[in-house]
């Protein structure tokens, strides 16, 4: 469904197609009348108006919270099915004592030591940024800005998820049973920690996010390319000729 509104804008036209203009009285003077410019009011055609895509991916945007954003796997012979943990942007779930109880061994905290701060705003956040979307179909005029956090959340999430990356590598415990030299683990891809190999790949979460964003900015491309297609000509009123 689209949307499109009237409006009225100040134009130059010539004086003999201006409305009750002295000119449609003829004679010399009418017609040096007429070909002086005058402005009148016009109509023009605001720029088309597409509710539905911002408010869908306002939808996506809040569903995202339902979904892991980043998973990794880790493998070793004695897991032969692998140890998983899902990030979601308010906890973590999976083989989480495990794999925190292998971090034990090499000095790395806790995977629920994590991005403590983050996930106690995640909720209210995500609400707000999809209430922006949303809104931004009606309030044209800031829609760019009220777009922007939605749009930029994907990157921020994956910054926020390698800054805890680095963190947890570089701050091994020194009396740890097996000292290994700080190291970034792998945010996307195949890596290795200690005997282990990991798998890390984001998750339906991340990507719904990412849906969203895409779909706040096509909106935005095609409102800007639609809009000077929706300018109407001016029209000449009276049938006068220049």
């Amino acid at each position: 469904m689209t949307l499109g509104t009237r409006a009225r804008k100040r134009e130059w036209v010539a004086g003999g197609d201006a409305p009750g203009h002295p000119a449609s009285k003829g004679g010399p003077e009418a017609a040096a009348a007429a070909r002086k410019l005058v402005r009148v009011n016009v109509p023009v055609a605001r720029p088309m108006v597409h509710p539905p895509v911002p408010v869908f991916a306002a939808v996506l945007l809040v569903a995202s919270l339902l979904f892991p954003y980043w998973t990794i796997t880790l493998y070793a012979p004695q897991y032969p099915g692998g140890l998983r943990a899902s990030v979601y942007l308010t906890h973590v779930k999976g083989d989480t004592d495990e794999i925190s109880n292998l971090n034990h061994y090499i000095g790395m905290k806790a995977l629920d030591e994590a991005a403590p701060l983050e996930r106690s705003v995640a909720v209210p956040t995500v609400l707000l940024f999809a209430l922006g979307l949303a809104l931004s179909a009606w309030v044209r005029r800031f829609r760019v800005l009220l777009r922007l956090p939605a749009i930029a959340f994907p990157a921020a999430v994956v910054a926020d998820i390698a800054y805890w990356l680095w963190r947890f590598g570089h701050s091994l415990d020194p009396a740890a049973p097996i000292r290994l030299e700080p190291f970034m683990p792998v945010i996307l891809g195949r890596g290795e920690i200690a005997q282990f190999a990991t798998v890390a790949m984001f998750g339906p979460g991340f990507f719904l996010a990412l849906a969203a964003a895409g779909l706040a900015i096509y909106d935005l491309v095609r409102d800007r390319r639609s809009s000077p297609r929706a300018v109407t000509a001016v029209p000449r009123i009276g049938g006068g000729g220049r």
